[in-house]
């Protein structure tokens, strides 16, 4: 074999090295003491999150630091500037415009979990006939069951923003291509 068991030698190597601690390529940077020569972008992206009702739109090419950018960028203002929560979802092709909110609906206290109730109503009446050499029950029954269930599901940035109003913190939207139906990627109020 050319590179001897695999290449286990030199990937030995690299594991004591430690150097894929600062080099990963294929992982965003969310650290501060990471991020270098982005400077004049982040200063941009502050003003912007840090201004109210302001949102940011990040794209272009694979593997140019959209996410490094974004994550680090949140991660210093609410270290820094203002307190609250960090919410990071990374869309995938079965995502839709209720699932990306989830995680910041139930932080502020609704409940989207699927609910069933079912309500029993029992009627009924009856007569016993004795007579003497014979008896009967003449009674009858009457069960009612109604099932009522409910799947809440978000479906308006209106009703959203309503709901997240008084939440501190920011929310990083990552990969939002990858969210299928249109429906979904362009709601309107």
């Amino acid at each position: 074999m050319a590179n001897g068991d695999f290449g286990l030698g030199n990937e030995s190597i690299i594991i004591k090295s430690r150097i894929r601690e600062v080099f990963t390529p294929h992982i965003p940077v969310d650290e501060i003491t990471h991020f270098f020569g982005r400077e004049d972008e982040a200063t941009r992206l502050v003003s912007v999150i840090n201004s109210p009702g302001q949102h940011i739109l990040l794209y272009g090419d694979r593997g140019v630091g959209k996410t490094s950018l974004a994550k680090t960028t949140c991660k210093v203002i609410l270290q820094k500037l203002q307190r609250g929560h960090f919410f990071e979802k990374r869309c995938d092709s079965g995502d839709t415009f209720a699932s990306i909110f989830e995680e910041p609906l139930e932080e502020s206290g609704i409940d989207l979990s699927f609910k069933e109730k079912t309500n029993t109503h029992n009627q009924g009446g009856g007569a016993v006939i004795n007579a003497g050499f014979a008896k009967a029950d003449l009674s009858s029954k009457n069960e009612t069951k109604t099932t009522n269930s409910a799947n809440f599901k978000p479906d308006s940035p209106s009703w959203v923003a309503t709901q997240l109003k008084s939440l501190s913190g920011i929310m990083l939207i990552d990969e939002a291509d990858a969210i299928q139906l249109d429906s979904d990627k362009k709601k309107n109020c």
